[in-house]
């Protein structure tokens, strides 16, 4: 039995990575494999480019 708020626990990492809309939206834009940055941006919208 895995205990759901342990920190290593996998459906609480499941959970704390989908909880944040940011976290998903970037998740759905990598679907199809790694890109750079400037792609990522354009891919989402509505991000600037400051650091």
């Amino acid at each position: 039995m895995t205990d759901a708020y342990l920190a290593d626990c996998r459906a609480r990492l499941a959970f704390d990575l989908l909880s944040n809309t940011w976290n998903a939206v970037v998740l759905w834009a990598l679907r199809d494999g790694p890109c750079r940055p400037v792609e990522l941006r354009e891919r989402i919208g509505g991000i600037s480019s400051k650091c």
